[in-house]
């Protein structure tokens, strides 16, 4: 049988996905929100975007970043998004790999 490490993924979005729709889509995959952060605004800082963070039965977490985190200096070192995205494995690999391949499908993301 071939072992394959579950991995952290990262991936930038050219979109963002209201995140009613990401909610509804990822309840759908068995997803629930754990919980979430409003955006906020620092005095002259950028304004942070809003986080939301889903759990499943297993383990398995994603968090959807609504905008972009990347300050503009920093802009060429990363590709441009709209919104940014993490998976972390829980205990069940289909269950991941699933969630993997329908979120770069819904939202064409490439994880990396």
């Amino acid at each position: 049988m071939i072992q394959t490490k579950l991995a952290d993924l990262s991936a930038f979005c050219s979109t963002r996905p209201p995140d009613s729709e990401v909610t509804a889509f990822l309840e759908d995959l068995g997803f629930f929100l754990d919980f979430d952060m409003p955006a906020k605004k620092y005095g002259h800082c950028a304004a942070l975007a809003a986080q939301y963070h889903y759990k499943d039965r297993d383990g398995t977490e994603v968090i959807f970043l609504a905008g972009r985190d990347i300050p503009d200096g920093l802009i060429k070192k990363y590709p441009q998004h709209a919104s940014r995205w993490w998976i972390y494995p829980g205990n069940s690999q289909y269950r991941y790999t699933l969630a993997v391949q329908e979120l770069a499908k819904k939202w064409q993301l490439q994880w990396i």
